[in-house]
Order: C-alpha cells, then structure tokens, then sequence
C-alpha cells in the first residue's frame, strides 16, 4: 500500500517538473522578429504609341491614251513629206517573175512635196515593210515603165531589182508602185517612211 503510494507521488512529482520545465522554455524563448514583406515594385506607367502618320492615298495615273494607227487612205504628214498608202494587194506572180519567199506585196504610195523651194530627193528605196516580229523588208522592185518611169503607163512593168527617185521641189507629187517580196508568215505589215508613223496595211496574206 505504501509502495503504491510512494510510486504515485513520484509520477506526480515527474510530470509537474515536466510542465515546469516546458513551461520555462517557452517563456524564455525571444519572440521571432517578423520578416517583413517586400514591397511590390510598380509597373511602369504606360506610354501610348505615338499615332502613325498615314501613307498618301496612291492615286493611278490616268491611262496613257493608244494612239490610233494610220491606215490605207490616210495622208501621213512630215517635214517635207506628205504621204498615203493608196491600195494594197499580193500576186504570186509579176510580169513572168515568182517570189524568192512567197508573195508579192504590192503596195501604192502616193508622195507629195510640201512647197520647199530647195530640191529634195525621194527614192523607193526609202520605203520598206516592218511585220509584227520586227522583221523589215526592202522592195523587190517596182512597177514603171522602163524609159518614161510612168508608174501606170501602157509598158509599165515589174521592175525586179530596180526603183525610182525622183529630185523634187515646190508641190510636186507622184505615185511609187513598190513591190516586197515576203514570207506568208508574216503578219501586221506596215509601211515605214523616214521618221514617219508607220502605216497599218490591214493585210492577212494567203
């Protein structure tokens, strides 16, 4: 009985020793100095864009008009020429010669001096054809007669190989009857002058 007790006291004497002990090491322990929090560092303040200034509105420049293309019958005019491409047609055959390619191309010019008092000279030579390709013909020949050079004289004939020229003056005029020999092939032929527009001979060949 007695040992019973003795070993009650004890266990009550441990754990009051105990509760003093943990007592005291808590009272005795400083307080944790708090950490504080950063401070939030601020954005910068926002700058708008600066507003862009805009492009001209592009504006097309008006379309550079075609000019339109002389043709047969119109009269061309130069400096010291006037001329008009009077008819057009193609033969395979002239006066018992053939085309050294496939057609004959003739074509009728007529030329007018404009009132210069200084003799000029104008030559069938000076004429020649220009296809679509850039290709350029010169006369084969033309049609005259052989002593009178009358371009529609009873004689008047292919000349192969042969032209007219002619020193002019004041008004004088007259008509070449030029002759080209070209390949079928060709298209949009026209006649050039000198520094003359060219001239549309509205021909398809055979």
């Amino acid at each position: 009985m007695n040992s019973r007790r003795l070993l009650q006291q004890t266990l009550g004497l441990t754990l009051i020793a105990l509760l003093l002990a943990g007592c005291s090491g808590v009272l005795g322990k400083p307080a944790a100095t708090p950490t504080p929090v950063p401070t939030t560092t601020p954005y910068p303040t926002y700058t708008p864009i600066p507003t862009m200034t805009p492009y001209p509105t592009y504006t097309p420049l008006p379309p550079t008009p075609t000019p339109v293309p002389f043709v047969v019958s119109d009269w061309v005019e130069g400096h010291f020429w006037s001329i008009k491409v009077a008819e057009v047609k193609t033969e395979t055959e002239l006066d018992g010669e053939r085309p050294t390619e496939d057609v004959f191309v003739l074509v009728d010019v007529q030329w007018k001096a404009k009132n210069f008092e200084e003799r000029h000279i104008i030559s069938g030579i000076d004429f020649q054809l220009v296809d679509d390709a850039g290709e350029q013909y010169d006369i084969a020949g033309m049609i005259y007669e052989d002593k009178t050079y009358d371009s529609y004289g009873a004689g008047a004939e292919f000349q192969k190989g042969e032209w007219v020229w002619t020193q002019a003056k004041g008004t004088a005029d007259d008509t070449y009857r030029l002759v080209y020999d070209v390949p079928s092939s060709a298209t949009g032929l026209k006649l050039w002058f000198q520094d003359f527009p060219l001239v549309d001979l509205g021909l398809e060949l055979p």
